[in-house]
């Protein structure tokens, strides 16, 4: 009975050490908190819509803008192309908005690929040293806007091209410009 512990206590220990000094690999580097939104206001894009457009996107930590407004460092982007509110409104109000196609006010444009190489409505970037290492299309799902005072308070819920459920944060101040 002794002889068999010693000689399993050596190959566990053996089992254990070798686990240790493996590297692990994240296969996914998403990120779900945002620290930075830029919003583009486009006022009555689609002549034919009752609505609004607005553009966001979200950055999280690690990523900065150069002068260009190109993405530099590592982290995440989500982004939302066309976002529909009503007309009287050139700011994201306060409301669920819901991914279709109607462009009716508090909706937004899921992700769609136009010959693999055009992306437009919402999507996620990951950015590695500046450069796109991964793009996920958003298939379906929602965000809650709320604010408190000047800070918008952003819940995400959606669904990407994998089936995979994501969900995302923001709290901040949106910074908006105006469409050239």
């Amino acid at each position: 009975m002794r002889i068999k512990y010693l000689i399993i206590l050596p190959i566990l220990l053996c089992f254990g050490c070798s686990s240790k000094n493996k590297p692990t690999t994240q296969t996914d580097t998403t990120q779900t908190e945002f620290t930075l939104a830029n919003a583009v206001q486009y006022g009555q894009y689609y002549k034919e819509a009752e609505s609004t457009v607005l553009a966001i996107d979200f950055y999280s930590d690690g990523i900065t803008l150069d002068e260009n407004g190109y993405m530099q460092g590592s982290g995440t982007n989500l982004y939302f192309s066309d976002i529909f509110l009503p007309l009287a409104e050139d700011a994201l109000p306060e409301g669920t908005y819901t991914a279709d196609t109607t462009a009716a006010p508090y909706t937004f444009l899921w992700g769609q690929n136009y010959e693999g190489v055009n992306f437009t409505g919402c999507y996620l970037l990951n950015i590695t040293e500046g450069e796109v290492a991964a793009i996920k299309l958003v298939t379906k799902g929602e965000m809650q806007v709320a604010y408190k005072g000047d800070s918008a308070y952003i819940d995400f819920r959606l669904r990407l091209t994998d089936d995979s459920d994501y969900e995302g944060h923001f709290y901040g101040i949106i910074n908006y410009a105006k469409a050239d």
